[in-house]
């Protein structure tokens, strides 16, 4: 029944790719969230020119919005070696329209942390300071290093694994935060009551951002994040 329902919704897409992936599991609890719950599904008034996927993972939220929107340009974080591995081979198809970075996105100018976690779940995890077992030392990047200066980002989506307020703080800090029109970014609901997502509404809304708080999966909300 899960390949059935899969097979349908990719010739639904008019998928003509290959995707591939170090773990099913994994894959069909995420492509279960995006392509069915459609957990980043969004309006925009004209299709979107350009999308940043900030923990991109193995790639299938950037294959769902290339698919949805054939001509939007996309930049990619991913600082998992193993998931980015995937990435690239998942977005081989559009690489012209698509930026690929295997680092990690923090607020500062460190240039190495350690990744915490299974390295190709999308819960891998910059360690601050914690305890961790196994770890992949990664490369980092501060977002505004990255982007287009004066560039409209029609959709921002954040799914970095608590590093989303450090990365929002830095983008209004340089400025490139006026540049985003939509953003959407994971917050787990453990942390809705936490000092950390009060200070990220009090960014966005002072940045004159409207804020939806939706439904993720079990473990998840979305914060959608508009411009007012």
């Amino acid at each position: 029944m899960i390949y059935q329902t899969l097979r349908l919704i990719l010739l639904f897409y008019n998928m003509r790719t290959i995707i591939r992936f170090p773990d099913f599991r994994n894959f069909i609890h995420i492509f279960d969230d995006v392509f069915i719950k459609k957990i980043y599904g969004v309006e925009f008034v004209q299709n979107p020119k350009l999308i940043v996927d900030c923990g991109a993972n193995i790639g299938i939220t950037s294959l769902y919005f290339k698919l949805k929107y054939p001509k939007v340009k996309l930049i990619c974080f991913e600082p998992s070696t193993l998931a980015f591995s995937y990435l690239t081979k998942n977005l081989s198809k559009f690489d012209r329209d698509c930026q690929l970075y295997n680092q990690a996105l923090v607020g500062d100018k460190r240039a190495r942390a350690k990744l915490a976690g299974n390295p190709a779940h999308p819960s891998a995890h910059l360690a601050e300071g914690e305890k961790i077992g196994e770890y992949e030392e990664v490369n980092c990047t501060r977002l505004s290093d990255k982007l287009p200066k004066k560039t409209k980002i029609d959709l921002l989506k954040i799914d970095i694994e608590g590093m989303e307020t450090e990365v929002i703080s830095e983008l209004a800090k340089s400025r490139h935060l006026e540049n985003v029109q939509q953003a959407i970014i994971e917050v787990h609901r453990q942390m809705l009551n936490s000092k950390q997502i009060a200070k990220l509404i009090s960014l966005l809304a002072k940045n004159n951002f409207e804020i939806v708080f939706k439904d993720g999966n079990v473990h998840t909300f979305m914060l959608h994040a508009f411009q007012s």
